[in-house]
């Protein structure tokens, strides 16, 4: 899936640090000026939305649910919200930590197919939320600016 994406003008935080964040939240893409992606997927409250569907999903994917055993999930929800929402070009209230510090103690054990078992399960609550096509693949294109930081690449 990932391979499939379009290069996009969005890039994600992958750190709460301004010299690491080059988020755009107006862009023009094939001549058409667009609202800002966080916007388009319902602001701050989408956001949290699809933040409860994605783990529901997530916690029930064979894949990828033993990452999460012993974590603390209203605090994995909460700070996954505030991240998804600045880096869909909301306001940043994310005070996490990095997205290399966050998966290092995982990282010998996290491949590309648990990458995109993360991917596929935030496609399918976006298109469960009716999120129109255009709009996932923007924020598959922020989400895939991860990649290199959660698998140390």
């Amino acid at each position: 899936m990932l391979a499939s994406m379009h290069t996009s003008r969005l890039a994600a935080a992958a750190s709460p640090r301004p010299c690491r964040t080059a988020v755009v939240v107006r862009y023009q893409k094939d001549g058409k000026r667009h609202a800002p992606l966080i916007d388009r997927l319902g602001g701050a409250d989408g956001v949290r939305t699809a933040v409860d569907i994605f783990y529901n999903k997530v916690l029930a994917d064979n894949r990828i649910k033993h990452y999460f055993a012993g974590t603390d999930m209203k605090k994995q929800r909460a700070h996954q919200a505030a991240f998804m929402t600045y880096a869909f070009g909301g306001e940043n209230h994310y005070t996490g930590r990095d997205m290399a510090e966050v998966h290092k103690k995982i990282i010998p054990h996290l491949t590309e197919e648990h990458f995109n078992a993360v991917v596929d399960n935030f496609v399918a609550t976006l298109q469960e939320l009716g999120v129109p096509q255009e709009d996932i693949d923007d924020a598959c294109a922020v989400v895939a600016t991860t990649k290199d930081a959660v698998l140390a690449e």
